[in-house]
């Protein structure tokens, strides 16, 4: 039984751990694409800046809310 739960628990690390990596590129494309998006729509760096916050608080909220 002892071997069952710590194999379970690495497999929860497992998948944490992988969820983060995929966070965090997905937060590097958005980073990586920004300049892109600034030169399509004309925006400023402010306004990019803005738009990448407005992102990030979007995603975190509906991750949020797909967790509860």
């Amino acid at each position: 039984m002892n071997m069952f739960s710590l194999s379970c628990s690495r497999l929860a690390l497992l998948i944490a751990s992988i969820s983060v990596f995929f966070e965090a590129l997905d937060i590097a494309i958005i980073n990586l694409t920004m300049p892109l998006i600034q030169s399509w729509f004309n925006l400023s760096f402010a306004q990019v800046q803005w738009l990448q916050t407005l992102y990030v608080l979007l995603y975190g909220g509906l991750l949020i809310l797909g967790a509860g």
